[in-house]
């Protein structure tokens, strides 16, 4: 052990860890003459130097982002832990507090302290934000913990950020309806799910009667409230009303639209503009945009076109946004169907039923080389049809229909005698289109189908003259054919599966002498997969 007498350092190199004393003399002179002596007796503890362990912070200050909106409070513990026991001291600094604002935070301000202890340490964060302290950049807050290990200290730094977001905007009411009874007056209102209740201050009803100025008359204080019913409006007088809202720092919405109690009494009928067959298999019915369709019922009734027939409910539409319903409990190869609708809003008013449509039935039957097509009429389009389209496919071509007639609005018939011999399937379909020119109704399909017909001959003769100098089957609605040629002694001379080859009377590039040929002609139709046969003789003369 050392001692610099003019500074009075002290410095020791302990060999062991223990207790140890030390004292220290200081002499006084004056002019050279001893004044006297003080004496200073020191204890202090040599224990073993390890390595040191970096302290810990806990994680909420660890790279911590917090987000939350102004009047949220933010609280959490900061725990400092040294793994060596060794004595800690935390400090901390930020944006959020009073010595050391962000420009422009204003109180309250957030709340901690510096400490110091042994091993384990923690100190308090608390910040009640309050309306105004929202902005788009972070806060940023640090908190600094040092140890003093052996043989050097060591310190972990924490950092936190804070978003605070401005209060949510209350989305601007949506006032459905209003409905006036011996109560009172009804209004209701959609309920805003999205809306957090603990920013929600509430919606304000205003109110003017015939005409003069609103003022304030309730309040709606629960976003899952939909109805405020006023119980001091004036009977006979009339009432109009529109709702705003208001979030928790005062910032209000839109005004909703308003209603007045004439309004109860002003649904619109629904316009029902077409009905018409999807695939066979579905009918859809379409109508105009209808505001308040998503907010009320649409009831859907059905009944097949019969006079006997009555109406029933095919569908109950509740908040329902599209303009179109599909219905597959229908049979439309048997039946037409017809439709009406009737609209309710949330307060359970309606103007009544739509006007009706129904579909177009398409039936048909066939005959020696004709199809028959017959259709009910298109009801109901105001302005009436312009004409009715006929189309026509080959059932086994390509799934594009083509024109076939125009019919006018009081023809439901039609007799296609014109049949492509190559086919003797056809699906057909009708279309009814309205005099605006901006709505049709498509009818079911149906499919008609020609027996198959087939001549054979009985003689022919190769003999040159290009006369009847080949023989096989013609035919028209064949769909596959097999045809055989045998000699008397039942040898095959000739074989096809074209109904428009010909045989010439030659074997293996020989001509074949005049004689009777037996033939044996497998063939079918459009209409079933069983095969048909016929056979006999056929002279070859030369």
């Amino acid at each position: 052990m050392s001692i610099n007498q003019a500074s009075g350092l002290v410095e020791a190199f302990p060999t062991a860890p223990g207790l140890y004393a030390m004292a220290v003399d200081v002499y006084e002179y004056r002019n050279g003459v001893y004044l006297g002596m003080v004496r200073r007796e020191i204890e202090f503890t040599v224990i073993p130097c390890n390595n040191n362990t970096i302290p810990n912070l806990n994680s909420v200050v660890q790279n911590a982002n917090y987000d939350i909106y102004a009047s949220d409070t933010l609280s959490f513990p900061v725990v400092a832990i040294d793994p060596d026991g060794d004595s800690l001291y935390l400090s901390y600094s930020g944006d959020v507090f009073q010595n050391s604002p962000a420009p422009g935070l204003g109180p309250p301000y957030a709340l901690t302290n510096d400490t110091s202890g042994l091993a384990s340490i923690q100190v308090p964060f608390y910040w009640r934000t309050v309306c105004g302290q929202e902005r788009d950049s972070l806060y940023r807050v640090f908190y600094q913990v040092r140890d003093n290990g052996c043989p050097l200290p060591l310190t972990s730094l924490g950092e936190i950020t804070i978003r605070v977001r401005a209060v949510p905007d209350i989305p601007t009411p949506n006032l459905l309806c209003i409905t006036i009874s011996s109560t009172g007056i009804t209004l209701t209102k959609s309920v805003e799910n999205s809306i957090l209740p603990r920013y929600f201050t509430g919606y304000t009803v205003y109110r003017n009667t015939n005409g003069g100025a609103y003022s304030a008359v309730g309040l709606i204080s629960s976003p899952s409230q939909n109805t405020y019913t006023d119980n001091t409006a004036i009977t006979g007088a009339e009432h109009c009303y529109y709702l705003v809202g208001s979030n928790s720092c005062g910032k209000q919405s839109a005004p909703s639209d308003t209603l007045c109690s004439s309004d109860a009494f002003d649904i619109p009928l629904v316009d029902l503009q077409v009905a018409t067959v999807l695939d066979d298999r579905r009918t859809l019915i379409r109508w105009s945009p209808f505001p308040d369709g998503p907010f009320g019922t649409y009831l859907v009734e059905r009944k097949t076109d019969k006079t006997s027939s009555t109406w029933s409910t095919a569908s109950i539409l509740s908040t329902y946004s599209p303009n179109e319903w599909s219905d597959a409990d229908v049979r439309c190869e048997s039946e037409s169907y017809c439709y009406r609708i009737r609209f309710e809003d949330a307060c359970g008013n309606s103007a009544g039923y739509s006007r009706e449509a129904c579909t177009i039935l398409l039936q048909g039957t066939a005959g020696p080389f004709n199809n028959t097509l017959t259709w009910s009429a298109y009801r109901d389009w105001p302005q009436g049809i312009a004409d009715y389209l006929l189309i026509r496919r080959i059932a086994e071509g390509p799934p594009v229909f083509d024109p076939l007639i125009s019919n006018g609005p009081a023809v439901l018939r039609y007799e296609d005698n014109d049949l492509p011999p190559s086919g003797g399937a056809h699906r057909y379909a009708v279309i009814a289109r309205d005099l605006g020119g901006n709505l049709e109704s498509r009818s079911n399909e149906v499919e008609l189908v020609q027996e198959p017909l087939l001549f054979v001959p009985s003689a022919f003769s190769p003999n040159g003259d290009a006369l009847n100098s080949g023989w096989g089957p013609s035919g028209i609605f064949v769909r596959e054919i097999n045809w055989t040629i045998i000699d008397r002694w039942g040898q095959t001379v000739f074989n096809s599966r074209e109904l428009n080859d010909r045989w010439d009377g030659r074997f293996e590039g020989q001509d074949c002498p005049q004689d009777v040929y037996a033939y044996t002609i497998t063939y079918t139709g459009h209409h079933k997969p069983e095969k048909q046969i016929r056979s006999g003789t056929i002279m070859l003369l030369r």
